[in-house]
């Protein structure tokens, strides 16, 4: 049943490309700023035993990513596609006028996110220093650079750039601003942890990273930003529905995050789908094809019926 209604939920919400895309903060504007200032921009030095322990935790995972044939279709080296996700990253925030959020390049530095923390004024002191404060703790214990983690932090404006994937940084970037727009920001980033306000969060920021891309006419970026958005929306409408499902809601603690995994990982295959669908389209109104018939291709693609067909 939670599958269900998930997968009702996303067909409904996710993955909609609005017919207009609002910059700003407030999406109060149809252009992109121009002659925004550069986002403070930090990059970390090495950090030699949290880069071995790094490598130790991601050999066998990207070996069996290969393995299987799972991995990012790019094969450039890291730091290439890192510059690459960093250009379209702050191009998004310069356009939207976020200049002022902080954006750090696999950085490491608790003393300095605590400064940040207390210099936002953006956020009441109440939220800074009780759940910023548990935030920062954690991030300080279990630094999301180990594990390749880009996150947007609303108690220090901080956008981590850990990961090389660029939509899964747009996606942060994207949630800055819907952040930032909020009218008490402190108090929109406490209210991810109630019920079912996540859902709403993933949404806005989907369909904003979503429309962002068609907007500029970066198709590429549209198309990998699809298989994250599902995830990131499937994962937290089966996540909140667990809680209010009879015997799921008892679970223990430790077993929202596997349901999590699990789901992101549904939602992720489904937009790969309609990724698939998207690309087959745009063959066959190149090739003078017919929607009815990729609509039926894309119907048996799970099943294995186009393992050996060839668009013509």
């Amino acid at each position: 049943m939670i599958v269900i209604a998930a997968f009702a939920f996303v067909a409904l919400c996710c993955g909609c490309v609005l017919p207009a895309y609002r910059y700003g903060r407030y999406k109060d504007s149809m252009y992109p700023a121009t002659g925004a200032a550069t986002n403070p921009l930090t990059y970390d030095p090495p950090h030699p035993k949290l880069d071995l322990l790094e490598k130790a935790l991601f050999r066998p995972v990207d070996g069996i990513v290969n393995a299987l044939g799972a991995g990012h279709a790019d094969h450039r080296l890291r730091e290439e596609r890192m510059q690459e996700s960093l250009t379209t990253t702050l191009d998004y925030l310069g356009k939207n006028n976020l200049n002022e959020v902080y954006v750090d390049i696999r950085r490491y530095n608790p003393r300095a996110q605590w400064r940040r923390l207390r210099e936002n004024n953006k956020v009441h002191p109440f939220w800074k220093y009780t759940a910023g404060s548990v935030t920062w703790a954690a991030e300080s214990i279990l630094p999301p650079r180990l594990f390749r983690y880009s996150y947007y932090n609303a108690y220090t404006n901080t956008l981590a750039m850990n990961s090389v994937w660029r939509e899964w940084n747009i996606s942060e970037a994207a949630r800055a601003k819907d952040f930032l727009g909020a009218r008490f920001p402190g108090t929109y980033a406490v209210a991810q942890h109630i019920p079912f306000v996540p859902i709403y969060q993933e949404v806005r920021i989907g369909t904003d990273a979503l429309t962002y891309a068609r907007a500029i006419g970066d198709r590429e970026l549209e198309l990998e930003l699809y298989p994250y958005a599902y995830g990131e929306i499937f994962g937290s409408a089966v996540t909140e529905a667990a809680i209010v499902v009879p015997g799921l809601s008892g679970l223990p603690f430790y077993s929202s995050p596997l349901i999590w995994g699990s789901s992101f990982a549904t939602g992720f295959g489904l937009g790969h789908l309609q990724k698939s669908r998207l690309e087959l389209a745009e063959q066959f109104d190149q090739s003078g094809g017919t929607h009815d018939l990729i609509d039926y291709r894309i119907d048996h693609l799970n099943s294995g019926y186009l393992k050996n067909v060839q668009i013509q």
